[in-house]
């Protein structure tokens, strides 16, 4: 049995070592992501080797298999190349898997202790790889971080290393919380919390303060009540703070998010008055053969003073209004699913939803199967749900609820 475990740990291991050098800038530009799609696939056939052999499985196979078609539908529809329509149906399939398949993926709390721990030997990797062949990433004088400095660990923009560090995060402080031991690790969380700022992801770092607002919400309540006068002359000082940052690295230069905002309304624009690109996307647009890829086929239909950097538009552009009802449905599953967990379980499920949610106006996390961070994020979440049972009546959880 315990060996069984320890083989389980060194496949989770590699899984996610995989898809966080695949994501290095060096190997991704080498090996043209092949070594990101090999993390995915092995994620994906290890979650459906480990689901139980029976008629409800199967039931749950077909169902990823018909919300894959719909998902994809648009590409279908839409006059686009085979090789176009196979990549949005497999990326679907990928994407309509994770959260079903990934509840059998995670069977106790330690494997995302093992999911973290492969995380950062990976951005270790990438850093020393980095290191050696020029795409570290270091920056001096950058506008983009706080302390005028960027460390991208190897990776190549800014919003896939923050997205590496978010989800780190998260991980580490679900194993701690669960296991009754935050408190202790407190040092391991301002070093992620300092490379997260040095990613110089704004994205990242606004969805990683609101992850922990929330799940101490109702500590922060308590304590409010209890020391009334510290909290506020605590809680001052923090506005004063976030409210310089905001204006010195957020508002002066909201040009950057306003190229989000125009992508989004002139997408808008475009499908309410077509019923067809609305339920369907507008993939034969996006998959045009240009010469072009995904990114400048957009910007050079939108416009040049448009981006796409959001979860919610890309969903549009490829699978239409039907792809919103699709993830609608993913997450109203989800939450059903955790309603039978303990208090402690249901809030951080909730706190993950509610960044996941989020980032779809900031990145397209939860779109997109090249961001590292939704698969995470899904097969934490149902690990959650799968291994909250388990976590019950054990005496290592400490948690006020």
């Amino acid at each position: 049995m315990e060996k069984k475990k320890k083989d389980n740990q060194i496949i989770i291991f590699i899984i996610f070592l995989l898809l966080t050098i695949g994501n290095g800038k060096f190997i991704s530009d080498s090996f043209d992501n092949k070594v990101e799609y090999a993390g995915l696939i092995l994620l994906l056939i290890s979650a459906f080797l480990k689901a139980p052999k029976n008629i409800s499985t199967l039931k749950k196979d077909i169902l990823i298999l018909i919300f894959s078609f719909i998902l994809s539908f648009g590409a279908f529809y839409n006059n686009i190349s085979n090789n176009a329509k196979i990549m949005i149906f497999l990326s679907s399939l990928l994407l309509m898997s994770y959260p079903k398949f990934s509840e059998n993926f995670l069977s106790e709390n330690k494997q995302f202790k093992v999911i973290g721990d492969a995380i950062i030997t990976g951005m270790i990797i990438n850093s020393f790889i980095g290191v050696f062949t020029g795409t570290l990433g270091l920056e001096y004088n950058a506008n983009e971080s706080i302390f005028k400095i960027t460390f991208l660990s190897g990776l190549k923009i800014k919003n896939y290393c923050g997205g590496m560090w978010l989800i780190t995060y998260i991980i580490y402080y679900v194993y701690y919380l669960r296991e009754g031991t935050l408190n202790k690790h407190r040092i391991k969380f301002l070093v992620l919390a300092l490379l997260l700022l040095l990613s110089g992801s704004k994205g990242a770092c606004f969805l990683a303060i609101i992850f922990v607002l929330f799940i101490n919400f109702k500590k922060i309540l308590i304590f409010k009540e209890k020391q009334g006068t510290i909290f506020y002359a605590i809680l001052i000082p923090i506005i004063i703070l976030c409210g310089i940052y905001v204006y010195k690295n957020i508002l002066i230069n909201i040009p950057t998010y306003a190229y989000r905002i125009r992508g989004m309304q002139k997408l808008f624009d475009i499908m309410k008055n077509d019923t067809s690109k609305l339920m369907f996307g507008i993939s034969n647009i996006a998959y045009a053969d240009t010469g072009y890829d995904y990114t400048i086929n957009m910007r050079n239909f939108l416009g040049w003073d448009a981006s796409i950097e959001m979860a919610y538009v890309n969903i549009l552009i490829k699978n239409g209004i039907i792809g919103i009802l699709i993830y609608c449905k993913i997450f109203k599953d989800i939450l059903n699913k955790a309603k039978y967990n303990t208090k402690t379980d249901k809030n951080i499920v909730i706190s993950i939803i509610l960044v996941m949610l989020l980032s779809g106006f900031t990145e397209t996390y939860i779109a997109s199967i090249h961001y590292v961070v939704g698969p995470v994020l899904f097969c934490l979440i149902n690990g959650i749900i799968f291994t909250t049972n388990q976590l019950k009546d054990k005496n290592s959880i400490k948690i006020n609820e």
